[in-house]
């Protein structure tokens, strides 16, 4: 992407870039190399055309004119639009509001207007102490399961905290959850319904150098009663996972 500053605080930039929704990036940024249930059905990259303004130290907005959700080429001939507002109330808070609307439907389909909104907490409370909320809450027209001419809702929210014993060493906890029971941006499973699900994750990570890290994690994800879709016909799953990672 590339971008200018025709006057100062506004900034004008357009091409490709990660989403502005969501509290989860890169893995190197995020306490957790694995993803929250709700990051795993949020966009994660867009392309379009982004228009930034610096009203202060503690408040900034951004518009967006992109070609969809989760898309670098459009998959249709409209756009979908975006907003983000960030605010600093606090040195130990800072609040963010994101959105995105637009037809996500592709061409020859019946259009569908798709919004979601998402709502992120950063706190610190202590030195130490990282705390990072956030909830999503979706809608899609004319996509009800029972009722065509409906609109259909989903949602999801997660909470994750890191305590820093040192430089080096870091813990960290997450839980989570999401349901999509009409399909609208997840796959309908084995009972006909989309995703509804919760999670726990623990995280252990040692940073050797500034740029790089080492961490463990578990996870245990519970699906609803009725999606028995992981192994020996369970709804449960246990994950254990240690990832690598470094900045050059």
């Amino acid at each position: 992407n590339v971008g200018f500053s025709p006057v100062k605080n506004l900034w004008i930039d357009g091409g490709y870039f990660l989403t502005h929704i969501g509290a989860e990036s890169f893995p190197r940024f995020n306490f957790f190399s694995s993803f929250s249930l709700p990051a795993d059905y949020e966009p994660f990259l867009q392309s379009g055309l982004r228009v930034g303004y610096d009203f202060s130290d503690k408040f900034s907005a951004s518009l967006y004119a992109l070609n969809g959700f989760n898309m670098f080429e459009d998959n249709n001939k409209n756009k979908s639009f975006g907003a983000q507002l960030n605010y600093i109330p606090l040195p130990e808070l800072k609040i963010i509001y994101n959105n995105i609307i637009g037809n996500e439907q592709p061409t020859g389909m019946q259009g569908k207007t798709r919004t979601l909104n998402n709502l992120i907490f950063n706190v610190y409370p202590h030195e130490k102490i990282d705390i990072v909320a956030s909830a999503d809450f979706g809608m899609q027209e004319k996509s009800s399961m029972s009722d065509s001419t409906k609109t259909a809702y989903y949602y999801g929210a997660s909470v994750a905290g890191r305590y820093r014993f040192s430089p080096n060493y870091s813990a960290s906890i997450r839980g989570d959850f999401f349901q999509d029971l009409e399909g609208v941006v997840s796959l309908p499973l084995n009972n006909g319904r989309g995703v509804k699900a919760n999670s726990l994750s623990l995280g252990f990570e040692y940073k050797p150098v500034e740029k790089a890290y080492v961490r463990f994690e578990y996870r245990y994800v519970v699906m609803d009663g009725e999606q028995k879709i992981f192994e020996d016909n369970s709804n449960t799953r246990s994950e254990a996972t240690i990832t690598l990672g470094f900045e050059y």
